[in-house]
């Protein structure tokens, strides 16, 4: 029976064959498109939720032109002005902050000068500090790309990252690049290449996360969280959980007032907590994401992550047929970081979803919102 082969109820798939359970999210879609042997396109009338990125931001266009340049090996070094190394710092932590903030437009302005001169200050003085400050920035790119929904300029900055690192003679930096190799395959819907990425690096980090590391501990923890919504996006809850609680076990090892700021995964007890309200809303299950979302502390994280997770409350309204309490976390989300929830695909997804309901017209916040997002 297919039921029995998806590890559910023939009930479940009753529901599902009626249209009385929402079939609109990957967790569900993923599953049965492998079982019958087709794509998740072939399952829809229209294109598959994970792919509603129709609108792109300016800074996408910018950073895909400043990939484009990459000519910095084998530079003439005395054509070059010497460096000023604090002050690169200083700007690559600049962008980090717009990066949290989700300000992308001004990321957008600020990355085409600054990824040549931290690329130039590395291969020309060719230490590990300049090539390790370009692995930082080039995390930042990866982060912001898989926000905006390019996976593949996500995916050329994160392996850009691991090389700048391994020149830098820093394994855990290098292991911190998989992570936002995760978050690109991620972004992309490709969960087999996310599984792999993030397995291969959490098996090489676990002997010093072990030995009581605090950075590999904490990256252990970040990748496992990687690992979490992926498994979760498959179906696999029993997997989706069992990473959230490897997450739960090093953040508890790490302290309940740890938070990663070395590289800026914001790893602690409270993005665990938020990821777990995204896995419960993964696997389809809106009333335990919402119970989990009331002992979520939100302090001392982004306003990218706070915003990231009124989404996931938003989408477990959705879940639960609340469409006015779903546009109200959405629209706080639009005011933490209104240029992140007007281009990121699962906000866009959701209000796609709330706009197409059958029962009842499309509310004037509902329309605006959407008008904002293109």
């Amino acid at each position: 029976m297919m039921a029995g082969r998806l590890g559910k109820s023939a009930q479940w798939l009753s529901y599902i064959e009626r249209g009385e359970r929402s079939a609109d999210r990957l967790s569900v879609l993923v599953p049965i498109a492998e079982l019958l042997g087709v794509t998740v396109a072939d399952l829809t009338d229209e294109r598959p939720a994970a792919v509603v990125r129709d609108a792109e931001h300016e800074c996408v266009h910018a950073v895909r032109l400043t990939l484009s340049g990459f000519g910095f090996v084998g530079m003439d070094a005395s054509a070059h002005p010497v460096v000023d190394h604090d002050a690169l710092r200083e700007r690559v932590r600049i962008a980090w902050d717009l990066t949290h903030e989700a300000r992308y437009g001004e990321l957008g302005r600020v990355l085409p000068e600054l990824v040549p001169d931290c690329e130039r200050s590395a291969w020309i003085g060719r230490h590990a500090g300049g090539f390790r400050l370009v692995a930082e920035l080039y995390h930042a790119v990866a982060a912001t790309m898989a926000e905006l929904g390019d996976a593949d300029a996500a995916w050329v900055a994160a392996d850009r990252s691991a090389v700048a690192a391994a020149h830098a003679g820093d394994t855990v930096l290098a292991a911190a690049s998989s992570f936002r190799l995760g978050h690109a395959f991620l972004s992309a819907g490709r969960l087999e290449q996310a599984a792999r990425t993030v397995e291969v690096a959490a098996q090489a980090l676990l002997p010093a996360a072990w030995a009581g590391d605090p950075d590999a501990t904490a990256l252990w923890g970040a990748l496992n969280l990687v690992r979490a919504i992926t498994a979760a996006r498959t179906g696999d809850g029993s997997a989706a959980l069992g990473a959230i609680g490897n997450a739960e076990a090093a953040a508890g090892r790490l302290g309940d007032r740890y938070h990663d700021r070395r590289f800026d995964t914001e790893f602690g007890a409270r993005n665990v907590a938020l990821h777990a309200v995204a896995v419960a809303v993964e696997l389809g299950d809106g009333a335990e994401a919402l119970r989990r979302w009331g002992d979520v502390d939100v302090s001392e994280l982004s306003a990218e992550r706070r915003a990231r997770l009124l989404v996931d409350v938003a989408r477990a309204h959705a879940l639960r047929r609340q469409g006015d309490a779903a546009m109200r976390a959405l629209e706080e989300a639009e005011q933490l970081a209104p240029e992140m929830i007007r281009f990121h695909w699962l906000a866009r997804e959701t209000v796609l979803g709330l706009l197409r309901r059958r029962r009842g017209r499309a509310t004037a916040g509902k329309v605006d919102l959407a008008v904002r997002m293109g």
